[in-house]
């Protein structure tokens, strides 16, 4: 199977699998991943992990640097959202619990906030899609003919040589087949 083929499979399964591990941690909610019951924009991510997999099936590489590119920006939005609002959150508790007693209480629950493993698969899966729409495949210098196995050079196949080579092997060929069919 070709590089590019696998890396975007694996970019699309880590892709899938990110959207519905946990993403954050909060203390008395518990665990909450990026699907969020299809209000997250964890929808729009799933969605493009299917794009991308029609698009593989296809064999059609270059557009999944749009999709990789597109779920990136969508998980990094995410993330920088998430972080301003943490951090809102903690420098409006500073100013409205000022004098509460239970402020302690409250910053302790605001830092056991925590960001859970999902966000490395989220951005490691687009990063694959993005690098199998970017790797070129290598380009042997010889393959094998498909009449008679012979190593021929990749230039050589589409030329008017190569015409006549494979009218050539195509003759061999039958030759073999027909002189197999007397013997026998």
């Amino acid at each position: 199977m070709p590089l590019r083929r696998v890396l975007g499979l694996i970019g699309s399964l880590v892709l899938a699998i990110g959207v519905f591990v946990p993403i954050l941690s909060v203390p008395i909610v518990g665990s909450i991943n990026y699907f969020k019951n299809g209000q997250g924009d964890g929808t729009i991510v799933l969605l493009l992990t299917l794009v991308s997999l029609l698009l593989i099936v296809q064999r059609r590489f270059e557009w999944l640097l749009t999709t990789g590119v597109g779920s990136l920006a969508v998980v990094l939005f995410t993330f920088i959202n998430f972080r301003m609002k943490l951090a809102d959150i903690q420098a409006g508790m500073d100013s409205k619990l000022a004098d509460n007693p239970f402020r302690g209480l409250a910053d302790v629950f605001a830092q056991s906030v925590q960001i859970q493993w999902g966000w490395m698969l989220l951005v490691i899966g687009s990063c694959l899609l993005i690098a199998a729409a970017v790797v070129r495949e290598s380009i042997d210098a010889f393959r094998n003919c498909p009449f008679c196995g012979e190593p021929i050079q990749r230039e050589f196949v589409n030329t008017a040589k190569a015409k006549s080579f494979r009218k050539i092997c195509r003759q061999i060929l039958r030759r073999r087949v027909v002189y197999f069919r007397v013997a026998s």
